[in-house]
């Protein structure tokens, strides 16, 4: 059976770890001007991208991720794709003013050392990927989403999950 997915947090005032039912989620849409990206997903084009920015809990974010979902038409046999990397929050107007440092990011993957060469060029592709994207198709911060998510899953595996929104904002 499924159970609730607890999230482990710590409360900054206690040395001690609590845990909740539900976590808030935050999440910046990016498109243009003309709605591209919202109209092709909406039409369920293939190859359609949503690009989002997205952090988790209140206050001000300390990682942000950004995301980008590929349609893919199941009955092709592809999957449809979600994709992301993390930055700092203070990187986040350089990546939308085009000025974000691929390179410097691949180093700093490189000296973290947790992850593996291939990892490293794949998600130094996906930055370079989405930097374009936002370049060439002039995508800027267009919805913003807030609302609490509670997650239930087999107790010892998220191969099967149900993930539960409310207190859906925008």
């Amino acid at each position: 059976f499924l159970q609730p997915a607890t999230i482990a947090t710590e409360e900054i005032s206690h040395t001690k770890a609590k845990s909740k039912d539900s976590q808030l989620v935050n999440s910046v849409y990016l498109d243009s001007s003309t709605l591209e990206l919202y109209h092709a997903r909406l039409a369920k084009s293939p190859g359609a991208v949503a690009l989002r920015l997205r952090w988790y809990g209140s206050g001000e974010p300390t990682l942000v991720f950004v995301e980008r979902k590929t349609h893919r038409d199941s009955w092709t046999g592809d999957e449809s794709v979600k994709e992301r990397f993390a930055i700092a929050p203070e990187q986040v107007p350089l990546l939308l003013r085009g000025d974000f440092d691929a390179h410097a990011h691949e180093n700093k993957l490189r000296s973290h050392g947790t992850k593996s060469e291939a990892a490293i060029k794949y998600e130094t592709k996906l930055v370079d990927e989405i930097a374009q994207l936002i370049r060439t198709k002039r995508l800027v911060p267009t919805v913003r989403s807030q609302c609490s998510r509670c997650a239930f899953q087999l107790p010892h595996t998220n191969a099967v999950r149900a993930s539960v929104d409310t207190n859906l904002c925008l």
